[in-house]
This record gives structure tokens, C-alpha cells and sequence, in this order.
């Protein structure tokens, strides 16, 4: 018994350290998250949190689970932890990219998480990216000082992933329990097809993303890197977008890329100072889709006034830079 206060007395000690640790973590891949234009309250789907593991579950998992801890305190990797809920399987490998090209930390395999993989094959198949980070150096956060090589569990899920996880650790993850073969067929299915709706989900966002570049004329790219490269980098708003798109698709399917190109060579400082100008206040000077606005202004001032869907002061300045009379 003894052992037990005296390793949650040290625990204690750890546990803001550990927190601040988790939640820097969290911070970091936030900010990344935001520097490629991913809004991260629609791209993250269930509230990170840095958790730091309670006691009744470390003492567990250090004293009565027959792991045979030297030293439980260093050698328990999950103290605390935090994980991310994305949608899509392309998802997680946006969050892989950030965690594995970050030079603050090293990053290895989850040993305790690999253990029960093997352990129990048939629950973790098919379950979500685990990293253990642990920090290059001692760094201070809000005050509070994280030694080197403090570790933070770090989980990537899709959403299905995530319900899978919780159902099998809670149905047959359980060390205490005996599960009927029955059960663990089931949970078996339900990964199987867990697995293939997220191969699904990877390939419907991939033939609508293929779709709206057919719509689009496939300009969308040239826009996209038009702008990224000449002008600043976009906020990309999909709904915007695609209403333009659809509401000018006959339009659109008639430009010729190299006319484009060249309409925005001719015009580019033009462009630079306007979207520029506006694009602290206003979502649309955001979009890449703008370009294909001026051209289409340039080119169909009457029909694009006449069919635009949003309110007439977010494009007549577009009309005026043009030299052209807005007329609704």
C-alpha cells in the first residue's frame, strides 16, 4: 500500500506539467491546422482535451496488470493524452504530417498500445494512430516548467474509428471479463464494416471533389494556385464557392484556361491591391473563386449582375475596379 501513496504523492507532482504539456501539444497542431486554412471547429469533430490519466486508472495500470514496470512512474507512457476526431482518413494524415515534421519533439510508437494490439488482435485492427511525443528540450509554459522528454499520448481518429473504439473497449476490452465468442463476432463485423464506410467516405469526398473541378471548368486548381502564389493565401469556403459555381457554371464552361491566366497576368496589381484591401473584412476576397468573379465581370458584367445570388455590395466594387456600370 505503501508504494501506491508514496508513487501517487510523485504523480501529483507531475500532473501540471503534464497537463500544460498536452495542452501545448494541442496548440501546436491548432495553429498548424489554421496556417493551411483548415477551420479546425469543422475539421476537428469532438473537443480536444488534454486528460490526464486519474489516479484509480494509473494505479491500475501500474500495479494490476501484471506489466512488470520497473518504474511506473517514467515507464507509463499515457500519463496524459490527447486525441483528435477527424472525419475523413485523408484527415488524419494532415495531423500525421504535422506531428512528424515538427522539430520540437521526438515521436515513437505507443509501446502499451502496440502490447494490446497484440493482445487482442481482433480489437485493435482497425483502430486509430497513436504517437508518443516527447519534447527535445525543457521548455516553460504558462509558468510551469515540462522536463525533456516528458511524454504525451497522442490518438488520430476518423469519427467511425472513434465509435468502434469506444464499443470494443468497453464491450470486450476488458481484462477483468469474459466475453462470449458471439460478442467478439459481432464487434468483428462491425469493424469490417466500419473499415469499408470509411474507404467510402474517402471516395465519395474524392469524386466530389472531382465533380466540382468538372463544373468548375477545372480551373480550380489554376485559381487556387494563382491566388495562393500571387496574391496571399486563401480562406477557402466551400459553400461560397460551389454557389458561385452553380450559379455561373454555363459561363465557367466556357473560359479557356490560358485566357484566364492571361486576363489575371494583365491585371494582377489590380487584383493584389483589392483583394488585398478587402480581405480582412470580407469572406469573399477571400475565396480563390474571386478571379474567376473579375474575369466573368470582365467578360459578362450584364448576366453576372443580373444572376448574382449575394447582396450587390460585395461585387460592385469589383465592377467599379473594372471601369464597368453595375446595373441589377
Amino acid at each position: 500500500m505503501r508504494d501506491e501513496e508514496k508513487f501517487i504523492e510523485d504523480y501529483d507532482k507531475q500532473k501540471d506539467s503534464l497537463r500544460s504539456w498536452g495542452q501545448y501539444i494541442k496548440e501546436y497542431i491548432f495553429t498548424e491546422l489554421k496556417k493551411q486554412k483548415h477551420d479546425t471547429e469543422s475539421f476537428i469533430k469532438i473537443q480536444v482535451l488534454a486528460r490526464v490519466k486519474d489516479d484509480s486508472s494509473i494505479i491500475e495500470k501500474a500495479f494490476y496488470r501484471g506489466k512488470n514496470y520497473s518504474n511506473p512512474l517514467d515507464d507509463i507512457t499515457d500519463k496524459v493524452g490527447i486525441r483528435f476526431v477527424v472525419l475523413l482518413l485523408d484527415d488524419i494524415k494532415i495531423i500525421q504530417n504535422i506531428i512528424e515534421d515538427c522539430r520540437e519533439w521526438n515521436i515513437s510508437e505507443d509501446k502499451n498500445f502496440e502490447w494490446e494490439r497484440l493482445e487482442n488482435p481482433s480489437v485493435f485492427e482497425y483502430q486509430s494512430v497513436h504517437y508518443i511525443i516527447r519534447n527535445t528540450k525543457a521548455i516553460i509554459v504558462n509558468n510551469i516548467t515540462i522536463d525533456q522528454l516528458t511524454p504525451c499520448e497522442v490518438q488520430i481518429r476518423t469519427l467511425l474509428q472513434h465509435a468502434f473504439s469506444e464499443l470494443s473497449h468497453d464491450t470486450v476490452y476488458k481484462p477483468s471479463q469474459t466475453v462470449e465468442p458471439m460478442i467478439k463476432r459481432l464487434v468483428a463485423r462491425s469493424m469490417a464494416m466500419i473499415e469499408t464506410t470509411d474507404s467510402i467516405f474517402k471516395e465519395v469526398n474524392d469524386k466530389m471533389t472531382i465533380e466540382n473541378n468538372k463544373k468548375s471548368n477545372n480551373l480550380l486548381p489554376i485559381i487556387k494556385d494563382e491566388y495562393t502564389n500571387r496574391i496571399r493565401m486563401p480562406e477557402e469556403n466551400n459553400k461560397i464557392q460551389e454557389l458561385i459555381i452553380d450559379v455561373y457554371e454555363e459561363m465557367i464552361a466556357e473560359i479557356n484556361a490560358e485566357d484566364l491566366i492571361n486576363f489575371i497576368n494583365e491585371h494582377i496589381e489590380m487584383l493584389k491591391e483589392q483583394i488585398n484591401s478587402k480581405y480582412n473584412t470580407q469572406l469573399l476576397f477571400r475565396q480563390p473563386v474571386i478571379l474567376l468573379l473579375y474575369y466573368l465581370i470582365n467578360q459578362h458584367p450584364n448576366k453576372v449582375s443580373i444572376d448574382w445570388p449575394l447582396t450587390e455590395d460585395l461585387i460592385k466594387p469589383i465592377y467599379t475596379k473594372l471601369g464597368i456600370s453595375f446595373n441589377s
